[in-house]
């Protein structure tokens, strides 16, 4: 959003660049005032009629606004890729193409244009309906204000619309405008590469929607200044400089000069004596504005002339052939039937989401195959095929599978299947307190003195009902005759440390055991870890055996001994909110077809599952899958009774509750403003500290700077350049493309007429493939696309004795198997090679590493320290912090947690969020009685308009109608649920 009316709306003269170009009106409005018969030139009084929103001037009648809007416009901006841009600029005709692809384009845009209605009782509200009808003015522009090739096109919406109903002109509701503004995006993006191909050009996969392979990559960096100088700026300002300190360093420098040191961020070497503050406390949209504005320079207009005469010089200076517009057309680059492609995009659109917004799934479609058909044909083939469900829910349609509602409903029917179907571990007759979990007085006693011996506060109340809520899960596990069972328990209640109990009665009852976690973090460490504590040998083998969910369903799948050890088990899995769909259907397929009986034990209140589906959640809803026993919710992993009760706050699942405990540790210090905190390395008992970040490009960040604080506190230690080699997430469509790749990077290909992969490093990347080392010394070898399976981003760490790295892949070395994911400690540097404390050896190049120093959330999930520290700055929080992120976050510590943020005003806004999702795939078939209820609310929204009242009881009817119809289907489990959470107060 822009304040047009000061900046640009006024006189016009930056869209209409002084005079050298002309806009156009364009939408149903102009049409029908006759806006749109002559183009908008320079001083037209039209534009100022428009920039100051007189309707009655631009519609020739007597047109007012109800009432009046300081918002006159928003403006959108359509930019085409930057390799379309240089090729615009030798060839007149892509902006030509550019120009009816967003008008078209547009039309589709306009049927979300809205009203809004607030007479009578929907004053205050924000009621809002369609009118399909539109005023924009739109202004093509060819160039940047680096002088750069930049072909985009302004679109100013202006804030009003005809209601139909009333025939009256109302503000626009700009909401679901807004909300398909990426799909606007896709469809252009689309329109135009098909454009493109029929003028002859070879259109590819990029990153950004699509390139053009008859311009080198080289090429568009070099037109791509005015990223460059904006980037610089970024960076600077995140750092702390101020933009008064940044624009006094380029004080007397002409243009081309204050260009030439943001571009090169050669400014850096003007700021020797200035010293940065610290890291603004504003957001990403802030900063990117303050970069934007100081690197700013006066719009100077380029003629057609000149840019065409700097691009072809750029061709010609750096050695490559001259650009000649092709005159027939070729065929795509990307060959792969439609069918195929949308099979692509729907493999990873629903890779980690059960339900997505259409427009996500198209916006998919586009991007794997730009041009290679219509948005027309795009969507009727997404309505042609079968497979989908669709379902209009609120504003939005939503779009998922009929496999993924399928796996759903197995996921159901198993776990409901499996009821009293199982033998108990004893009867309800024979079952009997365990002496170690009474409540009695000695016992209370011993609690309250081992606790005190590790440092924990605790009470002889809190430790009473810490024994109640796990007396009442054992007896639920040891009596219950259902096949599959639910422990919910809360972050550090001691669900892990109970499991050894629980394990050792069914070994006890002659019952093979299976212990298993969906990370190799929480099964190869956490429960391995438990081992040691274990006070049987056999239990305590049970715990060194722990592996992962998938190792398990892969094991029984492909070897028929283990499958049969396992017949009749007991399958415990830890941390089971992380498991999603597939892996929890895997689960209840295996133990149905071997009697085992499965342990779920997690909280859904924290991070839920990274794949598609919150199977567990939704077992909960759906069925009360173990809702009948109370959740465990007194912690023992926080030593004082303060941290108990926040932790206690943050994992109920109630916002006011934990928007408190939120509030509680802004008071006392734990979140606070700053940069990264190292631990002290140095100490004689280092302190036993988990770093943690949401993301992993943030927990890199970190590592490197626990790396320099580590090389500065031990200068005697000999360092290595250790390869880490990282996969890129490419669909098949990706890998046709020349935008996938670099020099340097490593790729797995399939050599003709070889079964297994190869892996070498790419040298150049041609039209036809990509060239690489071959097998023999010197040698080089053209690889095609086709035959490349994966590509590797090629990194290099700097590490040496002490520090950590983390395995890739797993790894059998000298009759051992070192996991994927397990942390391997530096013994020595030796030459080429590496050697960990584990016994590994590895070569400094072979790249299945990466940092061990800070791990994201996710996979601290389950881990347990002493202290926690947590960095985040404003793009990880505004991405990645929520409910349940904070709530992992700040339950990993046993007696201090920190986090710095970059901006607390920022992690205030978004901290109470939620990732928990009501809706599930079957919902969208299972909506008639909500859309029936839909329909009579719009029916009785329409009385309401046109009797202008509404009695009270009227209301009521109408809230009777909802509640009855919205409630209908589910309201029983729902209410036992709802009834089942509602558990005891910690007594403090």
């Amino acid at each position: 959003m822009v304040d047009y009316q000061e900046r640009h709306l006024s006189n016009g003269d930056y869209h209409l660049e002084e005079g050298k170009i002309q806009g156009e009106f364009i939408g149903a409005l102009a049409d029908q005032w006759g806006l749109s018969e002559k183009a908008i030139l320079k001083d037209d009084p039209r534009f100022r009629s428009f920039a100051e929103l007189d309707i009655s001037a631009l519609s020739g009648t007597d047109l007012k606004r109800p009432r009046k809007s300081e918002r006159q416009a928003i403006e959108f901006v359509y930019s085409v890729p930057k390799s379309v841009s240089i090729a615009a600029a030798l060839d007149g005709r892509i902006t030509e193409q550019m120009t009816a692809a967003v008008k078209e384009e547009l039309r589709w845009f306009e049927s979300f244009a809205c009203c809004r209605d607030r007479r009578g009782e929907l004053y205050n509200s924000e009621a809002a309906r369609r009118t399909g009808k539109m005023l924009a003015a739109a202004f093509v522009h060819e160039s940047s204000r680096a002088k750069d090739p930049d072909l985009h096109m302004h679109l100013l919406v202006a804030n009003v619309t005809m209601d139909p109903e009333r025939n009256e002109a109302l503000a626009m509701s700009y909401g679901e405008m807004l909300e398909m503004r990426k799909t606007l995006d896709y469809r252009i993006h689309n329109n135009l590469a098909r454009r493109l191909n029929a003028l002859g050009y070879s259109v590819e996969v990029a990153e950004h929607g699509f390139r053009l392979r008859e311009i080198p990559v080289a090429i568009e960096e070099i037109h791509s200044i005015r990223g460059r100088e904006i980037q610089t700026a970024k960076e600077l300002l995140k750092e702390g400089y101020t933009s008064e300190q940044l624009l006094a360093a380029l004080a007397g420098k002409t243009l081309d000069e204050k260009s030439w040191l943001w571009a090169s961020a050669g400014i850096r070497d003007l700021l020797h004596n200035i010293h940065p503050g610290l890291p603004p406390e504003s957001d990403e949209h802030k900063i990117d504005y303050q970069a934007w504005f100081i690197t700013r320079r006066p719009k100077e207009v380029t003629s057609a002339e000149e840019l065409r005469r700097k691009v072809r010089d750029s061709f010609r200076d750096n050695g490559f052939r001259m650009f000649v517009a092709p005159e027939m057309p070729s065929e795509p680059v990307v060959t792969m039937e439609l069918a195929k492609v949308i099979d692509q995009a729907v493999q990873a659109v629903f890779e980690r989401e059960s339900i997505v917004p259409t427009g996500v799934l198209l916006g998919e479609i586009v991007r794997l195959a730009p041009g290679q058909a219509s948005n027309f044909e795009i969507e009727a083939a997404l309505k042609d095929r079968d497979e989908f469900v669709r379902k209009k829910i609120g504003d939005h349609e939503l779009i998922t599978t009929r496999a993924i509602i399928a796996e759903e409903e197995a996921i159901i029917g198993g776990v409901k299947c499996g009821m009293r179907r199982k033998a108990a571990l004893m009867s309800e007759a024979e079952y009997e307190t365990p002496d170690e979990l009474r409540v009695t007085y000695d016992g209370l006693a011993r609690l309250c003195e081992d606790a005190r011996r590790k440092g924990e506060e605790m009470t002889s109340e809190l430790a009473a009902l810490w024994l109640q809520q796990h007396e009442a899960v054992n007896r639920y596990v040891m009596t219950s005759t259902d096949q599959f069972l639910n422990i919910r328990g809360g972050a550090g209640v001691g669900k892990t440390y109970f499991m050894e109990r629980l394990v050792r009665v069914s070994l006890d009852a002659s019952r093979p055991v299976a212990l298993v976690a969906p990370y190799g973090e929480q099964s190869r460490v956490t429960l391995r870890a438990e081992a040691e504590k274990a006070t049987r040998p056999d239990v305590a083998q049970s715990f060194r055996d722990a592996n992962t969910v998938a190792w398990l369903l892969n094991k029984a799948r492909f070897n028929p001994q283990f499958r049969e050890f396992l017949r009749g088990a007991d399958i415990y899995v830890d941390e089971a909110s992380l498991l999603d769909n597939q892996t929890m259907l895997g689960l209840v397929t295996l133990a149905r077809g071997i009697d085992a009986r499965v342990i779920f034990q997690g909280d859904t209140q924290q991070l839920q599952a990274v794949g598609r589906g919150q199977p567990l959640a939704m077992l909960e809803r759906e069925l009360g899958f173990g809702m009948h026993v109370g959740r465990i919710n007194v912690t023992r992993r926080q030593l004082s009774i303060e941290d108990k009760r926040l932790s206690q706050e943050l994992s109920s699942g109630d916002a006011e509750r934990f928007s408190a405990a939120i509030q509680k540790l802004f008071q006392r210090g734990s979140i606070r403003r700053g940069g990264i905190i190292l631990a002290n390395r140095n100490a004689a008992k280092p302190v036993e500290t988990i770093v943690l970040s949401s993301t992993h490009r943030v927990a890199e960040k970190i590592s490197e700077k626990l790396h320099e604080a580590y090389k500065k506190a031990r200068p005697e230690v000999t360092m290595a350049q250790i390869a880490a080699l990282k996969p890129k997430d490419l669909q098949s469509a990706e890998l046709l493309s020349t935008a996938s790749y670099k020099p340097g990077e490593m790729i797995e290909y399939q050599p003709d007429g070889h079964e297994s992969v190869r892996r070498a490093q790419v040298l150049e990347v041609t039209a036809k493939g990509v060239q690489v080392k071959g097998q023999l010394k010197g040698a080089q070898e053209l690889v095609r696309f086709d035959k490349v399976v994966a590509v590797y981003e090629r990194t290099t760490l700097e590490r040496g004795p002490g520090e950590m790295l983390l395995l890739t892949q797993k790894i059998k070395a000298d009759g051992k198997v070192y996991e994927n994911g397990s942390r391997q400690t530096i013994a020595a540097i030796d030459g080429e090679k590496m050697r960990f404390d584990s016994g590994l050896e590895l070569r400094l190049d072979d790249g299945r590493v990466r940092q061990g120093d800070a791990v994201t959330t996710y996979k601290a999930q389950g881990a347990s320290k002493t202290e926690m520290i947590r960095v985040e700055d404003n793009r990880s929080v505004l991405a990645m912090a929520n409910r349940e992120d904070l709530h992992v976050a700040f339950t990993r510590h046993r007696a201090n947690a920190r986090m710095f943020v970059q901006d607390i005003s920022v992690l205030r806004q978004v901290a109470n969020r939620s990732l928990i999702k009501d809706l599930t795939a079957r919902d969208l078939e299972t909506r008639k009685i909500a859309s029936f209820v839909e329909c009579i609310e719009q029916a009785l929204g329409q009385a309401v308009r046109f009797a202008k009242a509404v009695t009270k009881a009227a209301k009521r009817e109408r809230e009777r109608i909802r509640e009855l119809y919205l409630r209908k289907r589910r309201a029983e489990a729902r209410a036992q649920a709802r009834k089942q959470s509602r558990e005891p107060e910690m007594a403090m």
